[in-house]
């Protein structure tokens, strides 16, 4: 686990209870210490949108983050995995919410 890693675990530990501005406001400042295309980073933003119920932000953030990992044709690493499969989750949860397509 890298630094960066363990300053958003700690994050996440210690964000429950915290008002809206500091959580997004410590989250801001983790995320842009990674490149603006970094999808852990941008995972983490979508993540803190969701945490404070902001759902309909999050879902471009997470589609967002997803497509460096579908892109990417081997070797992902545990890290882009692991949001790959959150990412897949909420947008499937996204899906619930809207009329079955055709042959569903």
């Amino acid at each position: 686990m890298t630094d960066w890693e363990e300053r958003i675990r700690i994050f996440w530990s210690e964000v429950s209870g915290a008002d809206q501005e500091f959580t997004f406001g410590s989250m801001q400042a983790l995320i842009t210490e990674r490149r603006d295309d970094d999808p852990a980073a941008i995972f983490e933003w979508a993540s803190v949108h969701d945490f404070l119920g902001r759902e309909a932000e999050a879902i471009p953030l997470y589609r967002r983050a997803l497509v460096p990992c579908v892109s990417r044709p081997a070797g992902l690493r545990t890290e882009t995995t692991g949001t790959a499969i959150c990412v897949a989750h909420h947008l499937h949860h996204e899906r619930l919410d809207r009329k079955p397509l055709r042959g569903e």
